[in-house]
């Protein structure tokens, strides 16, 4: 079973600000099965969840709009990925009665900061500035979770200009 709810509270009681979130759940053997064409992948690629089974994920984003052409973002992400188990087809029963969310294999934190400003019509400008601190117990854990430049702490910058929406 997996899961994802969230929220969207905005307008109230200040005009212009929001706050919305997103928690995320999945539990063994979620996304995977012993027959490959029945796994939920598409040309390798994971179709539920990038984590997999076995993970978990919150998101919360604070939003305000001073001026209808400039929006400000705050974003803080948390996913963890726990003990991946193979799906061994005779074992099943006893792997997914395995404790679920009980031991940590990868965790990533994330806060971003986001400014995009409509310059004129359909064109938008933006500067970012995000913190990342990605951890494991191992580094093949780190490696398949997390790309080579936002393995540890990070601080990023970037700006860049898009047309259209």
């Amino acid at each position: 079973m997996s899961y994802l709810v969230g929220f969207n509270w905005s307008g109230w009681p200040v005009k212009g600000l929001a706050l919305r979130g997103e928690f995320m759940r999945s539990y063994i053997a979620t996304y995977e099965h012993s027959i490959a064409v029945l796994d939920y992948t598409s040309n390798s690629y994971q179709m539920g969840h990038y984590m997999g089974s076995n993970a978990q994920s919150i998101w919360l984003q604070l939003s305000y709009r001073p001026t209808r052409s400039l929006r400000l973002m705050l974003n803080y992400t948390n996913d963890t990925k726990y003990t991946a188990y193979d799906y061994i087809r005779g074992d099943i029963g006893k792997i997914i009665a395995q404790e679920p969310f009980k031991n940590v294999i990868w965790r990533n934190d994330e806060i971003k900061f986001r400014a995009v400003y409509e310059v004129f019509n359909n064109c938008y400008a933006h500067v970012d500035a995000c913190y990342n601190h990605a951890r494991a117990g191992e580094q093949a854990d780190l490696d398949q979770y997390s790309p080579v430049y936002q393995q540890g702490k990070n601080l990023t910058f970037s700006c860049g200009l898009s047309f259209g929406f």
